[in-house]
């Protein structure tokens, strides 16, 4: 008998990418899941269409729309439907994303027959280049210039990334666990946000022995833009990306790593990172920026020194969240 498998949507007043994701859903060849669509606080218009245009779909799938007011984040908003879900497996799904029929059927049995897999993640290329990666695995290391990134991206799929294999961390844009596994290690860590998140989750799996696996039998579409010269120096002109990319590698890396990878981090990464920000916010007369960054690092090393000797951070999370909002023109 089929497992049960949860797929987790979040959605933000984006319903087409949401409604198009569930029509490649509707295509799949594995029939025993369900569907957990987390309304991240749209607006009321588009949460009041979301749920009539879902109603379409409920004759073939079982889908369960749950609504938050405000928005919750990624992390938040995950941990919203994980909590209302039934599946032996557990996917979250970028809404922005479409699948092939094969998705879930030859990854549950890759899984079933690998019990030692933690958290795992197909291939995934851009949609509207799908000859090219997006994610094929990915780096993750503390002591380098480059700290992490995801293998392959923006190259020509040729076949070259066709093997299964380990890597250092598994994106949350299709990312599959078991139920048991969060049971031990527990939900996304909210203070988070958005960004880091999933790579915290993957971590502690694999701290408990879990292994994390890149699975290039199926393929994910997603709706992102190729990343370019020009999207890269376009991030810095969104100080919501800039405060939260910096502060939650902080986090991270003082949540998990020893001192002396703690010490690397800053010697050979962030610290060249955050002076390249804050020159740039004072050569181009963005005093925000720099608000941002220099609160980014503190931020960063305070709830990251309360993470790493299990302090809630309750207050932390009401007031980070109220910062971010200042942000609202440039969230997504």
């Amino acid at each position: 008998m089929e497992k049960l498998v949860s797929i987790l949507l979040v959605n933000f007043n984006n319903k087409h990418f949401t409604i198009e994701c569930l029509k490649s859903l509707m295509k799949l060849n594995y029939k025993n899941f369900e569907i957990i669509i987390t309304d991240n606080g749209s607006t009321q218009s588009n949460y009041l269409k979301l749920k009539e245009e879902i109603k379409k779909f409920t004759p073939k799938l079982n889908i369960k729309l749950i609504r938050s007011n405000i928005k919750l984040y990624f992390a938040g908003g995950t941990n919203k439907a994980i909590k209302e879900s039934n599946g032996e497996y557990i996917c979250l799904l970028n809404n922005d994303t479409e699948v092939e029929p094969n998705f879930l059927d030859k990854i549950i049995n890759y899984m079933e027959k690998n019990e030692e897999i933690g958290m795992l993640c197909p291939k995934i290329v851009y949609f509207t280049k799908p000859n090219y990666l997006w994610y094929a695995g990915a780096y993750l290391n503390p002591r380098t210039i480059y700290f992490s990134y995801l293998i392959g991206t923006n190259q020509k799929d040729n076949g070259q990334y066709d093997q299964i294999k380990e890597t250092s961390y598994v994106a949350g844009t299709a990312l599959f666990t078991k139920r048991d596994v969060i049971e031990k290690i527990g939900l996304l860590d909210e203070i988070f946000f958005m960004y880091s998140e999933e790579v915290d989750w993957n971590y502690r799996a694999k701290q408990i022995g879990y292994k994390l696996i890149y699975f290039p039998e199926t393929v994910v579409y997603h709706k992102v833009n190729p990343i370019t010269k020009e999207t890269r120096l376009g991030y810095r002109e969104n100080p919501f990306q800039v405060y939260l990319y910096t502060r939650n590698k902080i986090i991270f890396t003082f949540k998990n790593y020893s001192l002396l990878d703690i010490i690397l981090f800053f010697c050979i990464y962030q610290l060249r990172a955050s002076l390249f920000e804050i020159l740039f916010s004072i050569l181009q007369r963005k005093p925000k920026f720099l608000i941002a960054q220099f609160r980014a690092l503190v931020m960063g090393i305070i709830i990251g020194l309360r993470r790493r000797t299990n302090r809630n951070c309750r207050k932390i999370i009401k007031q980070e969240y109220k910062y971010i909002n200042t942000f609202k023109k440039y969230r997504s």
